[in-house]
């Protein structure tokens, strides 16, 4: 009786180990199918972007906001290589932070202060549009302006329940309200209005400071 409990126990490590193995193939053929249409799916975007900006250059005489229109267009489409590719993945708060505000504006003039937390795709996508657009803003208007003008960043998680993210501008001009809102900060407003966010905008003389609260996604 040893002995058949024996080789049967064998018996069973080895179709286990088939199966493991047609699994694992099952796997790495899954994984090279979604690279292929990944690959796909990259190289679409590009001309998609590439198209729209020869739209926009044939179409908008003016060089300043034709210029401006394609880095809005650009601004949506870089923020898809911080996801997964399939657009569904979440995405680091910080990693979209540091790709769309300290990179193009430098480690030295913007400083992130917050635990790590992670948006859906959905709010990622507004979200790199509205830092894309506030950071032009400061830029042209505000602290980014002046050589010694800072950005700082912070975000906190709320109870699991909302994420609040604070923008505040230092050592730029000095600023006040706007009397209307330009097509940028509509833009803002209408983008955040897709993902369930609320932006408060206060304008003390030392700079522009935004609040942005969305809720957290399950």
């Amino acid at each position: 009786a040893l002995p058949i409990l024996f080789g049967l126990s064998g018996l069973l490590v080895v179709a286990l180990a088939l199966v493991h193995r047609q699994l694992l193939f099952a796997v790495e053929a899954k994984e090279r199918e979604r690279q292929l249409l990944v690959g796909e799916i990259e190289h679409r975007s590009k001309n998609v972007v590439a198209v729209a900006a020869s739209l926009i250059r044939q179409t908008v005489k003016d060089p300043e906001l034709a210029d401006t229109l394609i880095k809005r267009v650009c601004a949506v489409a870089d923020t898809r290589g911080l996801m997964e590719e399939s657009g569904t993945e979440p995405v680091s708060l910080r990693a979209l932070l540091a790709a769309g505000v300290v990179q193009p504006h430098g480690i030295e003039r913007v400083v992130l202060t917050g635990d790590d937390v992670q948006l859906s795709a959905k709010q990622a996508r507004a979200l790199g549009l509205v830092m894309h657009e506030l950071g032009t803003n400061a830029l042209k208007y505000g602290a980014l302006s002046e050589p010694d003008g800072r950005i700082a960043i912070d975000w906190r998680d709320e109870d699991g329940r909302r994420i609040c993210i604070d923008w505040r501008e230092q050592g730029g001009p000095k600023v006040s309200a706007p009397v209307t809102h330009n097509f940028g900060s509509r833009l803002i407003l209408a983008t955040l209005k897709q993902i369930g966010a609320e932006l408060t905008s206060s304008f003390p003389e030392t700079g522009y400071c935004y609040r942005i609260v969305l809720p957290r996604e399950a």
